[in-house]
Formats: C-alpha cells, structure tokens, sequence
C-alpha cells in the first residue's frame, strides 16, 4: 500500500519508536509527512514522550518512597471504577 492516510502512519510511527521498518514504510511516511502537518506533530510527540520517559523512575524505586493512604487509595480505585 503506498498511500497511507493518518492512521496508518501513526502506527507505523509508533511501530518504528520500536524496530526499524522497511524502507518501503519508512519512504511512505516521509511522503505522508511532507503533506501533513498533524502527522509531523503526532510524530514529534511521541519523540517528546520517548525522550521524557527515560526521567521517570522504575516502579522499584518508588518503592521506599510515601504511600498513599488506603483512603485515597480507595477513592482513587472507585473514581477509576466510575469510568
């Protein structure tokens, strides 16, 4: 397929955060992205969350900071049940 639309380069903008794709895929997306303005955003945010991801701690380094109290716990679990 050598017309992608939106959604399809998005997710082969997401695949290629993960692997390198073929050259085929990654021809059709430069293509797309020299029309589209909102892919080349959607691309470049998910390169911001890349970048910004590598400062978040693992969840075992949190481990020995403060807990939440069983209350906000619950109200947090209901909150998310309600949705």
């Amino acid at each position: 397929m050598w017309i992608f639309n939106c959604q399809h380069v998005t997710e082969l903008v997401s695949q290629s955060l993960d692997h390198k794709l073929p050259w085929w895929q990654r021809l059709g997306i430069r293509m797309h992205h020299g029309m589209c303005k909102y892919c080349r955003r959607v691309k470049a945010q998910f390169l911001l969350l890349r970048r910004a991801s590598r400062f978040v701690p693992d969840a075992d380094d949190l481990s020995d900071g403060p807990a939440l109290s069983p209350a906000a716990n619950n109200r947090i679990k209901q909150s998310l049940a309600l949705k």
